[in-house]
């Protein structure tokens, strides 16, 4: 970094390791140094940068930094994006946007070991905005 701030691929490297640490603000700040750099050719970076952004409780920004990892990874090598859009989005209270994201993780990951824990939430989820969809008709129909 000292010889080439332009060189991507440190920057990257090290929020991985920040990550790794928990050291949530210097992954995002390193992070977005990366992509401010190349937005283009390190996905990776905006992976670390949403959980970043996750971490801090900067949602907006964890999402953007999803549907931008999402346009690049076109063959889902990072699957596990799809399990931090699912948590931030159920921060924001966006259910279906969540059940979303744990149907795509379960396309693209199938034979991972959580597969039982994500189908198991889905379901869940799946239930509950039935109930709630039930609960909605029924104060309908009382009016």
């Amino acid at each position: 970094m000292e010889t080439d701030k332009n060189y991507v691929n440190p920057y990257v490297e090290l929020a991985r390791i920040a990550a790794v640490e928990s050291k949530w603000q210097e992954a995002a700040d390193l992070t977005d140094h990366a992509l401010e750099l190349d937005p283009v050719d390190f996905p990776d970076g905006y992976y670390l940068n949403m959980l970043a952004d996750y971490n801090l409780n900067q949602l907006d920004g964890a999402v953007r930094s999803a549907r931008k990892l999402e346009r690049l990874d076109s063959l889902h090598q990072i699957p596990q994006a799809f399990l931090i859009l699912a948590a931030v989005l159920d921060r924001k209270r966006d259910f279906a946007g969540e059940a979303d994201q744990w149907r795509q993780y379960l396309k693209c990951a199938p034979q991972a070991a959580n597969v039982g824990e994500v189908r198991s939430r889905l379901q869940k989820l799946e239930k509950d905005k039935g109930q709630q969809a039930d609960s909605s008709k029924t104060t309908e129909t009382l009016r």
